[in-house]
């Protein structure tokens, strides 16, 4: 499928695809979405370079959000479950037919499943350089830890063909080394997936950190998947809100989609539930994040791993402070007092306790807030987080 600004849509079929004249780049992600995203100025600097962008990944309906006229989508089924065979077999089948066709100089993945489907499309073309970017490991590592022995044979395998592993958080890079995954040499730390400062900025008129407020907005912006600790928040909102103290004085959101296809998936109802008993309110999509965030005074994400978080990295760079969980990837993004509060994992009372501490204190969340724009939002702009990626490019003669 290729789209053109416009809007106006084309199909191209395989047998429909010459090899290119022009150098490529194939980027591999779990969804359309997921790639066009974080890699908008990346995509842009390839291009500009003289290559042609391809992107795999799964279809979904945000795409356009981010869509340009200089790549091209191709669908994959990329299934998140470790146990998709037919699925992966196709997708890897179909990579490789475009390998065959396009002769790529780089394919760079995204994810340890796309990572994967890569690796195998990858099998016979020495020549092609290929990336890998460890942007979280939460569904590997929690939910199938009976899998672990095999997965980390697999990753091993994967990181032995890559000429550079990039990592978003100095725990993740401990974990490979310990686990002799990944070579040393091949390590790249990169700056985290990247925040545009000019988006996501904060706003005098309506940031709610200028001035004290009758109704305090607490939100959370996740995938709606049990590991991004929807109970735990959740949970908390409900003990807040049963405080006479405090009900109509205080509001919680949550921002994000019921994912039916994640093994971990957050049943619906259990989000409806909440929502009909007024503990919160949800909105499953936005074209517009930032201005929401930008009525939030308190953001919240108790995740039980990540990479390194966009949705804290969003909230930083919008002056709110964020009360998250002492978790790996999270706790990076957090600086304890400073830009927020960590607080331990599943624990609910301190998550409360913070939470109310920055409610009732309107100069302290100015104050955390403006920390975390210069100390966190900055530090991970889109711009460095470019540059980061782009390195591997250069030093590898892509680009």
């Amino acid at each position: 499928m290729i789209e053109n600004r416009d809007g106006k849509r084309s199909m191209t079929t395989d047998s429909a695809v010459v090899e290119d004249p022009t150098r490529s780049v194939f980027l591999v992600g779990t969804r359309w979405f997921g790639v066009l995203g974080p890699c908008k100025e990346i995509i842009e600097n390839l291009v500009s370079e003289g290559l042609n962008v391809y992107i795999f990944g799964q279809r979904d309906s945000h795409y356009h959000r981010y869509f340009q006229d200089n790549c091209t989508l191709i669908e994959l089924r990329m299934r998140r479950s470790y146990f998709s065979p037919g699925a992966d077999f196709l997708d890897v089948m179909k990579i490789r037919g475009y390998m065959r066709r396009v002769r790529p100089c780089a394919v760079h993945s995204f994810n340890p499943k796309p990572s994967l489907i890569g690796y195998a499309a990858l099998l016979g073309f020495k020549k092609t350089e290929f990336f890998v970017g460890v942007t979280g490991l939460g569904n590997t590592f929690i939910r199938a830890p009976k899998l672990e022995r095999y997965i980390v044979s697999a990753l091993r395998m994967v990181c032995g063909r890559a000429r550079f592993v990039f990592f978003q958080n100095p725990d993740d890079v401990a974990m490979f080394k310990e686990k002799r995954i990944v070579d040393d040499k091949k390590v790249m730390m990169f700056t985290g997936p990247g925040v545009d400062l000019q988006v996501f900025r904060p706003d005098d008129r309506s940031n709610s950190q200028t001035a004290e407020k009758k109704i305090i907005r607490v939100g959370c912006t996740a995938r709606l998947i049990w590991q991004k600790g929807i109970r735990e928040y959740l949970a908390c909102a409900g003990t807040i809100l049963a405080d006479p103290d405090w009900f109509g004085k205080i509001e919680f959101y949550l921002y994000g989609e019921v994912d039916l296809e994640h093994p971990d998936r957050v049943a619906p109802e259990f989000i409806e539930n909440a929502v009909a008993k007024g503990i919160v309110r949800h909105i499953s999509w936005t074209d517009d994040i930032a201005s929401e965030i930008r009525k939030l005074d308190i953001f919240v994400l108790h995740s039980y791993r990540e990479g390194a978080p966009r949705a804290i990295l969003e909230a930083s760079a919008t002056s709110i402070p964020t009360v998250g969980s002492d978790a790996i990837g999270v706790r990076e993004l957090i600086v304890d007092g400073v830009t927020g509060f960590i607080t331990p994992l599943h624990d609910v009372g301190a998550m409360k306790d913070r939470i109310l501490k920055l409610a009732a204190d309107p100069i302290l969340r100015r104050e955390l807030g403006a920390a975390a724009r210069a100390r966190i939002g900055e530090k991970y702009s889109l711009e460095k987080a470019t540059a980061a990626q782009l390195a591997m490019y250069e030093t590898s003669g892509v680009i």
